[in-house]
């Protein structure tokens, strides 16, 4: 589990800000490098605190909380690391390694078919590229109508109509996708049991029922919050109420 330096390096340079950051940077692959992952991490973390969410950033904190032997944070930044990268190998990779040393080994419901599928479709390209795409084929369906009107040919015309008309659908059809990627990376409502083991209640607050345990690394479902308890659902349907410093949200 190598830190991408490389990349971090240019995303950094891109936004103008490499004199303070990469200083950070470099301290942390340093400490990562010298096996001092516990100081990786806190490094790691300012440079996150102090505005930076790029996901091999995260993908790194990652690897040294794993390293630490901290796996509630270790799922937690690759899950986010995986939240602004779907498609990189590297978090896929050891996120399921860190997925497979959960205590809890819950059935998950599978979710329906077409939820899935739209979610699949969302998530290929960033909220940026869905709405390059949405941008360019609105102009390109435009310039297709266009044609439709100023053509004297009846095939040029029905061939800018028909066109204009794929390409205004494909237009609006990017912009949705794009909302709902922007959606899937904005929403709030997931977290990490961070704690070794924790048991869930009937009730928010302590004199509740207990209801089941799960422990660090488990992923939850915040359905709602009362004061400083909130009530989660697990991956087969269980729900319960804990209070929330026992869990970070992705």
């Amino acid at each position: 589990m190598k830190p991408k330096l490389i990349i971090i390096l240019f995303i950094i340079i891109a936004n103008n800000v490499f004199g303070q950051a990469d200083s950070l940077l470099s301290k942390a692959n340093r400490l990562y490098e010298e096996k001092r992952f516990e100081e990786a991490a806190i490094t790691y973390e300012s440079i996150i605190d102090s505005g930076y969410e790029a996901y091999q950033v995260y993908y790194n904190l990652a690897n040294a909380y794993f390293k630490s032997h901290k796996l509630g944070k270790a799922i937690l930044n690759y899950e986010r690391a995986h939240k602004l990268n779907t498609s990189d190998e590297d978090v896929i990779y050891n996120l399921e390694i860190a997925r497979s040393m959960v205590v809890d080994k819950i059935n998950e419901i599978p979710p329906f078919f077409l939820k899935i599928w739209i979610n699949n479709i969302a998530r290929i390209f960033t909220p940026t590229i869905w709405l390059y795409i949405s941008i360019t084929t609105f102009i390109i369906g435009l310039l297709l109508f266009l044609i439709y009107f100023l053509a004297r040919k009846i095939s040029f015309k029905k061939l800018g109509f028909w066109i204009g008309v794929i390409m205004i659908v494909l237009s609006l059809s990017s912009f949705i996708f794009g909302q709902k990627c922007k959606k899937i990376i904005d929403e709030k409502n997931f977290a990490i049991i961070i704690e070794p083991s924790v048991t869930a209640k009937s009730s928010p607050d302590d004199s509740g029922t207990n209801l089941f345990s799960i422990h660090e690394g488990t992923k939850v479902e915040i359905i709602s919050k009362v004061g400083q308890w909130v009530e989660i659902r697990i991956a087969d349907g269980n729900k319960g109420w804990m209070p929330e410093n026992l869990l970070e949200i992705i």
